[in-house]
């Protein structure tokens, strides 16, 4: 019996078929990766969630109800909100543009097996995307993204796609990322002990968490 050893092309296209892909961001996959998220977020409802893992006094960000708007201006095409990086100084990268402003990410990467192999770099980029292939790219319709920012400091992403349908488990489950970084943050567990009232306390909507969040800024800022 002989076997065939398939070759690094044939893995890629294998793992850019299935409906959830992982791993650090590259030249040779940032084109992907792009395809990924313009599928997940074109013409859906969205919650951003930013969080800083080491600075324990800043509140995650969160911005629900986001959706993508493109940009017209002097200096970038605006006609796609979701645009890969033409490569200059070996850098390439993804900017996405919606309600809010601007994000994105980058790398100077070639491979991915060059961006793992580097363990001591604070400029890898790790994606984890549930959806954007298939019938039904929305669903689950989520991107978790780890990066540093220029201070060194680990930021974790997190754009989930807002279901209307309240027996979809992204409307029941709106991420546990946020709400244990959001724990980490304010010094708390949730659900938080201050009169927030919650329906259902285990699901939490992503506006609830929103709210609660605000609040603890709020509490953090005036020392309480």
């Amino acid at each position: 019996m002989t076997t065939k050893t398939r070759t690094p092309e044939e893995i890629r296209a294998a793992r850019e078929a299935r409906r959830e892909w992982y791993g650090w961001l590259a030249h040779e996959n940032v084109a992907h990766v792009a395809d990924r998220i313009r599928a997940i977020l074109t013409g859906q409802k969205y919650t951003f969630v930013h969080s800083n893992t080491v600075l324990t006094h800043a509140a995650p960000d969160v911005r629900t109800s986001q959706r993508l708007s493109p940009v017209h201006s002097a200096w970038i095409d605006g006609s796609d909100p979701v645009r890969m990086w033409d490569p200059k100084d070996g850098l390439t990268g993804i900017s996405v543009s919606d309600t809010y402003g601007v994000w994105g990410v980058s790398t100077s990467y070639i491979t991915e097996l060059a961006a793992y192999a580097d363990t001591g770099s604070k400029m890898r980029v790790y994606l984890h995307i549930e959806g954007g292939v298939g019938d039904d790219p929305h669903r689950p319709g989520k991107i978790t993204i780890a990066q540093h920012n220029g201070h060194g400091e680990l930021m974790h992403w997190v754009i989930a796609v807002e279901h209307d349908d309240p027996d979809h488990e992204a409307t029941l489950e709106p991420q546990a990322l946020v709400l244990e970084k959001a724990a980490d943050a304010a010094g708390e567990k949730w659900p938080p002990a201050y009169g927030l009232t919650v329906p259902d306390r285990a699901n939490p909507t992503a506006d609830e968490i929103a709210v609660w969040l605000r609040k603890r800024a709020n509490d953090v800022r005036s020392g309480r």
